[in-house]
């Protein structure tokens, strides 16, 4: 169980990369064969674009996913801010 990148996951699944990125921009969660998987886009690196992170293992339910994201993705994103914001003076 780890996060992977959008082309380590469209390799695991079978799916194409493109089908992965269009699904996440049009969804909270990714749904593949009545399954959910949490996403977030990562900063890239040197401030460049985006990275869209994909946890690898499926949740049955929404509210089980919603719930990781919560815990785990919610905490990534707060730390990301609060170490750009103490940076820059």
């Amino acid at each position: 169980m780890a996060w992977v990148s959008s082309r380590e996951f469209a390799e695991k699944t079978k799916k194409s990369e493109r089908t992965i990125r269009h699904k996440s921009s049009q969804q909270k969660f990714l749904t593949l064969n009545a399954h959910f998987y949490v996403f977030f886009y990562q900063k890239g690196i040197g401030g460049m674009g985006k990275v869209l992170k994909i946890w690898d293992e499926p949740f049955s339910s929404e509210e089980e996913a919603q719930s990781f994201y919560e815990r785990e993705v919610v905490g990534v994103m707060e730390n990301d801010f609060s170490t750009t914001s103490t940076t820059i003076t």
